[in-house]
């Protein structure tokens, strides 16, 4: 007779259910402690992985900037991921040319003074991208 509980097709369907649960518990869930990690993952019957959280919180920064052009610290506050990971992934989009600078200003969030505004926004960034190349500066020396 079969033992079913250790098949292993079975083991992997059951472990695909808690991972996919696990994932839709960190999307509903406002940021997660990175001590606190290995724990929820531990109550979704799987081993812990960083990447699992820092996957789905990287995708939160960048849809979160797709519809506010604000600056880190503005989306610190309303995401709760802490601001050294967020200027992480801030260059880890720049460098893909998915995220940019759209103007310097005043920080919604501290009030600080020449902070940058950043978006994932395309429109925004295509259209910058445009306004810069239509209004190059040509120097005569």
């Amino acid at each position: 007779m079969e033992n079913h509980n250790n098949n292993p097709r079975k083991r992997q369907r059951q472990d695909t259910k808690n991972s996919d649960a696990l994932k839709r518990f960190i999307e509903n869930s406002y940021y997660i402690e990175f001590n606190e990690q290995p724990t929820i993952a531990r109550q979704f019957n799987i081993s812990y992985s960083k990447k699992i959280f820092s996957d789905i919180y990287r995708q939160r920064f960048f849809n979160f900037l797709k519809t506010n052009t604000t600056t880190i610290a503005d989306v610190r506050k309303n995401l709760g991921i802490p601001e050294k990971i967020l200027c992480q992934w801030k260059v880890y989009y720049k460098d893909r040319n998915l995220l940019a600078v759209i103007c310097k200003g005043i920080c919604p969030a501290e009030g600080s003074t020449n902070v940058g505004f950043l978006t994932t926004n395309k429109d925004l960034i295509n259209g910058l991208i445009d306004f810069n190349l239509n209004n190059q500066t040509k120097f005569n020396f």
